[in-house]
């Protein structure tokens, strides 16, 4: 490690304190990849969460509660959810107890 850091800030002379500054900067393809995960991630979390309040104000369950079976869903029928949120709560279910049980295995 060069013992002057500011100037190995400043002016890099030989390959080895190129790595060096470079690693003192940060490596601009690893904050790339950072970025572009976390869009990932946050794109994901926004699509569900519009897909949820667009389906709860569609059928009024976000303010009412659930929808009851009779002559009050018309509306309900007239609006159908873009998710079955019930299969989605039973796969999620499902894939808790499988990671809970391998875990388990893996750590017993």
């Amino acid at each position: 490690m060069p013992p002057d850091f500011a100037a190995a800030l400043r002016e890099p002379s030989a390959p080895s304190d190129v790595k060096f500054v470079a690693k003192l900067r940060g490596d601009p393809w690893r904050e790339h990849t950072m970025r572009v995960f976390l869009g990932i991630i946050v794109g994901i979390v926004l699509t569900i969460a519009c897909a949820y309040i667009s389906d709860s104000l569609a059928t009024g369950s976000l303010i009412t509660g659930p929808m009851t079976t009779g002559p009050t869903s018309a509306s309900a029928e007239q609006h159908k959810p873009v998710v079955n949120w019930d299969v989605v709560a039973d796969n999620w279910h499902a894939l808790a107890t499988r990671v809970h049980h391998a875990w388990t295995q893996l750590a017993g």
